[in-house]
């Protein structure tokens, strides 16, 4: 990426021999190399002699000390990146791509010269989740992943030559791609990414993969590259103005207005920013600024905060994007973010609040302080085959969280309900189905499925991923293990997993922390051996627990819970037997 400095006509050439003569007198403003100006004792000198000594001075600087412009076809930074020293390892590429696992498929970079060349190294590796399934018995890297881990060295490239780490990049073309033979465990995929061409957000790299010296893939890359470091820069920029121009202003505090009529009100004249809480109802007043102010300046004041008030303690606020249906009762405090939907027929509790695209259906009331995560469903239509539209209804007690994308149904049949107490905790994509009861202070880890009329008791916990049949009837303080598939009842204080899941400990920790007495633990533990350890039918040791066992209150509730399991079916004390 020489200057032309042979090319004295280029118009390019021209420009340069005059950026080094205006530098000779003190007036260098394009950054470049100025060993020749500063050689040059007067404009007078002949403009061959600058040019060859401006090139002799650029061939001798380092990498880090190169022009802001190389030439037509590469464009560097002005600010170079900072040195760096070879060979680069995976928190060094970090700093530079934005990609992370597990699709950071570049182990390290052994060779760099901005605004040249890199080269990077693959390990491909036999537990690498794609060679499950590509193929089994015969593992062979997919040809999109081989194409994208030489896209990324090309990424480190071009990133560092720009000075942009941690810019996105998106691919504009892959041409002259060819696949020589495959890449399997146990290679080591070397790629070589040469610059040809970065001006603005074009970039063209040809890159070069190989496999112990011989060549596997090759391919002309094209990308658009953000110009500046931050994720949105290629994002369209649309001003704040078109994104509100529906409403007049947004207002954090909340105005109280006299209730209108909301059929005679002019839906595109609605500030629902403006709300009130009066007998449990929400009232909307008409907007009292024309909507063409919001476009008078996108520097003018809109939202003082987008973040949700942390502890519900903030006045009841309604974004402009937000639906809230006129008979919906939202108490004092009530924070319902962007997009949300809340139909009529609905209560939320003091305090609650509704971060951003949460649906709350008719039928569903929410406690006091809980804290609803972003795509939340409540209230739905339970998946039921012999749901047919009847009044059924979901009730949620204070001081719930409920995090991203968890979905609870109501209840199937007329007047039934779910119904769920205080202080749970509901991870990301769980799932609790109509009828359920859940108690309080319980942990749902996440993507778990709970199916219809389960009940759960008070201070359970389920691992991740786990599917809990219908009718289940799990004790309080039990723990189910991750992925486990628990068909039948889990006893109060027991710790279960598998698939199907089966007993096997007491949560003697759980105990002491809910501050069960260390006689009463003993007492749970022994009855525990005699029903799980033994090798005695469950009838035999029930016997001798009743004969040998100090009774207890918490022991009477223990072998009470065992005792109905045996009068349900299939080991689910909640099902109907079928006679």
């Amino acid at each position: 990426m020489a200057h032309n400095a042979e090319q004295p006509q280029d118009t390019s050439e021209s420009n340069e021999i005059e950026a080094n003569a205006s530098a000779a007198n003190g007036t260098n403003e394009n950054g470049l190399a100025n060993g020749a100006a500063t050689q040059s004792t007067g404009a007078t000198e002949n403009a061959d002699d600058q040019c060859s000594e401006a090139a002799s001075a650029n061939d001798a600087s380092t990498s880090d000390e190169r022009p802001a412009v190389k030439n037509g076809r590469v464009q560097m930074a002005r600010e170079p990146f900072p040195a760096l020293t070879m060979p680069l390892g995976y928190e060094e590429i970090c700093r530079i791509l934005p990609h992370r696992y597990p699709f950071l498929l570049v182990d390290r970079i052994t060779v760099l010269e901005p605004g040249v060349r890199c080269v990077g190294v693959k390990n491909v590796t036999a537990n690498e989740e794609h060679f499950q399934g590509h193929f089994p018995g015969h593992p062979v890297m997919p040809g999109v992943l081989i194409l994208e881990a030489m896209a990324q060295v090309a990424g480190v490239l071009t990133l560092v030559s720009r000075n942009t780490p941690g810019a996105l990049s998106y691919f504009a073309a892959i041409e002259k791609a060819r696949f020589r033979q495959p890449v399997r465990p146990g290679d080591q995929l070397v790629t070589e990414a040469t610059l040809q061409v970065l001006r603005g957000p074009l970039c063209k790299v040809r890159v070069v993969g190989r496999v112990d010296d011989q060549i596997v893939v090759e391919s002309d890359y094209t990308f658009f590259t953000a110009t500046d470091s931050t994720s949105t820069a290629l994002a369209p920029q649309v001003p704040l103005s078109q994104a509100l121009s529906s409403t007049s202003d947004v207002i954090m505090s909340a105005v109280p207005v006299p209730p209108v009529d909301a059929s005679s009100v002019d839906a595109s004249r609605v500030d629902v920013s403006s709300v009130a809480s009066q007998n449990g109802a929400v009232a909307f007043a008409p907007a009292s600024v024309d909507n063409k102010a919001a476009t008078a300046s996108d520097s003018a004041p809109r939202v003082a905060s987008l973040s949700p008030p942390r502890e519900g303690k903030g006045a009841t606020f309604v974004h402009p994007t937000a639906l809230v249906d006129a008979t919906a009762e939202l108490e004092s405090g009530v924070w319902v973010g962007p997009y949300c939907v809340v139909e009529g027929g609905t209560r939320i509790g003091m305090g609650t609040v509704l971060e951003s695209h949460v649906v709350i259906k008719r039928g569903t009331s929410v406690g006091a302080r809980c804290r609803v995560w972003p795509h939340v469903i409540l209230g739905h239509e339970p998946q039921d085959m012999k749901f047919h539209g009847e009044e059924s209804f979901l009730r949620i007690g204070d001081d719930n969280m409920l995090r991203e994308m968890v979905t609870v149904h109501r209840g199937a049949g007329e007047g039934s309900s779910t119904v769920i107490g205080d202080h749970n905790l509901f991870m990301a994509y769980s799932h609790v189905g109509h009828n359920c009861q859940i108690g309080n202070h319980s942990m749902i880890a996440n993507s778990t499925g709970i199916s219809g009329h389960v009940t759960i008791e008070d201070k359970v916990v389920i691992g991740g991923v786990a599917g809990i049949h219908q009718f289940v009837h799990i004790g309080k303080m039990a723990m189910v293990g991750a992925m486990s598939k628990v068909v039948q009842d889990v006893p109060p204080f027991c710790m279960c997993d598998g698939r199907p899941a089966k007993v096997n400990g007491l949560n003697i920790r759980g105990l002491r922390r809910n501050g069960v007495r260390p006689e009463e633990r003993n007492q749970v533990s022994t009855a525990f051996k005699l029903l799980y350890r033994s090798g005695l039918n469950t009838s035999q040791a029930l016997e001798r627990i009743h004969a040998e066992v100090p009774n207890s209150e918490t022991l009477s509730y223990f072998i009470g819970f065992v005792e109905r399991v045996r009068e349900g079916r299939l080991g689910r004390q909640d099902e109907t037997p079928h006679f």
